[in-house]
């Protein structure tokens, strides 16, 4: 992801911030937000988000295609070895000779046909597994975020209530006061 995109979902991350900070305790002790704002966010964060996992996607289908051309340049390889190996044995002097060297290019083709289809599926793992951990980690980094917005928002929540219980306290020693002022007049 470019830093132009991670400044963007970051961005879109601190609104969602300021939408839960700017939102209203209602008297269970919950806080009511404007649930159309959030989703527009999330969507934007969404828009912000798909190069990286469409570009993992592609990376898993490219280890196919990587898997399928080594397959094939393979069975190309065995292809011209046995066509060899068939024209060496027409051959009437040299058709001893020409068995042996159609057995040694089948078997150097072979070994070499195993040794690129096995660097191949190496590198289509690790490449497969890079992706897989970024885009773990990428979740593992939103669901932290998220975690601490929350957090951040149930002690913001829960100073407000505090200090709201303190200023009914306040204001209900205040009214007791006046009343026993009042009935002493």
């Amino acid at each position: 992801m470019g830093n132009e995109n991670l400044q963007d979902v970051e961005s879109l991350l601190g609104q969602i911030e300021d939408i839960l900070e700017e939102s209203k305790a209602t008297i269970g002790g919950k806080i009511k937000v404007d649930k159309d704002a959030i989703l527009e966010v999330i969507n934007e964060i969404r828009f912000n988000l798909p190069a990286e996992f469409t570009q993992a996607r592609k990376i898993a289908n490219d280890r196919k295609d990587i898997i399928n051309r080594a397959n094939q340049k393979a069975e190309d390889i065995i292809a011209e070895a046995n066509a060899e190996a068939t024209r060496l044995a027409e051959e009437t002097e040299i058709t001893k000779r020409a068995k042996a060297a159609a057995a040694d290019i089948i078997s150097q083709a072979k070994a070499q046909s195993d040794d690129m289809i096995a660097h191949a599926r190496s590198e289509a793992q690790t490449i497969t597994e890079n992706a897989e951990k970024w885009s773990g980690d990428m979740r593992a980094s939103a669901v932290d975020f998220v975690d601490s917005i929350m957090n951040d928002s149930d002690e913001i929540l829960s100073t407000a209530m505090d200090e709201m219980s303190k200023s009914v306290k306040d204001i209900r020693a205040a009214r007791e006061q006046i009343r026993r002022t009042l009935s002493k007049n």
